[in-house]
């Protein structure tokens, strides 16, 4: 990770600080992200307000070297899966115009997202996915011990056949008779 920008935290001098903000880029594993995050910590928690801006966000380069120290870490069952959730409260905003490492690769995309008390409101998220467009917003909550999803959306002009081609390497099924799918979906 490198990073460059101007960090101001006005209390400083004063020896407690309450208020932080970082305005700069970081580069992850060789990844550009133009970063503004501010960080609120006079309250029972921290509150960070983080929007990032990318050209291409791939998330296979952010997490391949991490997964030994990910496994090295407590066991799954250890705590609630949404204690993370429940730790900060904030906004995230990311602006990114191709999301890589993915199983379906998205360009164009774009999150907003709240998280208050483990529960996480996506007002939107957009972008597109084979030729078309998926939207998605919804409640993801963690604040119970077992999470849960509530997410709402659309997508228009998904090819099928490209779908098809990039999971398989040909939009046909079957063996003895062939069968060529193709067209678009929307739902």
């Amino acid at each position: 990770v490198l990073a460059s920008g101007v960090l101001a935290a006005p209390e400083a001098k004063a020896g407690a600080v309450q208020r932080a903000s970082w305005k700069g880029n970081v580069n992850v594993n060789g990844q550009a992200i133009e970063t503004m995050i501010d960080v609120d910590l006079s309250g029972a928690k921290p509150v960070i307000d983080a929007d990032l801006r990318t050209g291409m966000l791939d998330f296979s380069g952010l997490t391949a070297r991490q997964r030994g120290a990910a496994r090295a870490a407590t066991a799954p069952d250890s705590e609630p899966i949404g204690t993370p959730l429940q730790s900060v409260d904030g906004t995230l905003k990311v602006s990114a115009a191709s999301l890589g490492g993915t199983a379906m690769p998205l360009g164009n995309t774009e999150i907003a997202a709240t998280l208050k008390d483990g529960v996480l409101t996506v007002s939107h998220f957009t972008g597109g996915l084979d030729g078309g467009t998926i939207t998605l917003s919804g409640v993801i909550d963690g604040s119970q011990p077992s999470l849960s999803f509530d997410l709402k959306g659309e997508a228009r002009g998904i090819d099928i056949a490209r779908i098809l081609r990039r999971q398989s390497g040909s939009n046909e099924i079957g063996s003895l008779i062939r069968i060529a799918v193709d067209g678009r979906l929307d739902a």
